[in-house]
């Protein structure tokens, strides 16, 4: 409990509270600050440390990349992507869900349902789409998934 009033300048608060849990506590509101990367192409690194939503556009193919994951605990971030055109989106070292990623199982073809696992997830190409999802990890970065993406 902060028992400093805020509004006194010789006072420093801060809300680092260097690992502890809280516990017994109301969760009243989560908003996330967007940091708008502008429009892009080729390789794009991503530092999560500098917010929790991500938009951008493409003006032609993109590689995404991941860095600033904390070292413990669940963390993920959103991505919102809009299409300037008909242009590939990669994510370097994510996992996208099982149906949607081969690396993700053994099988490339389900002979008994005739489903063909054998294609990635690939994001419309098309001008001014726009494709919504998460990008998570609970061991530092090491290992991310994504969730399943929803295009509009």
């Amino acid at each position: 409990m902060l028992k400093a009033s805020l509004t006194s300048p010789a006072v420093t608060v801060s809300n680092d509270l260097a690992g502890n849990e809280l516990f017994d506590y109301k969760y009243y509101q989560n908003v996330g600050k967007v940091s708008a990367l502008g429009t892009v192409s080729g390789s794009n690194l991503i530092d999560v440390s500098n917010g929790a939503v991500f938009t951008l556009t493409t003006s032609g193919s993109t590689t995404l990349t991941f860095t600033g994951f904390k070292n413990t605990g669940y963390e993920s971030v959103k991505l919102i992507v809009t299409q300037g055109g008909a242009y590939s989106v990669n994510l370097t070292g994510v996992t996208f869900p099982y149906l949607m990623n081969p690396d993700a199982t053994t099988m490339s073809l389900d002979s008994t349902a005739g489903i063909d696992f054998s294609t990635r997830y690939v994001f419309p190409q098309i001008n001014g789409s726009v494709t919504v999802f998460e990008v998570f990890t609970t061991d530092g970065g090491t290992t991310k998934r994504a969730t399943y993406p929803v295009s509009y």
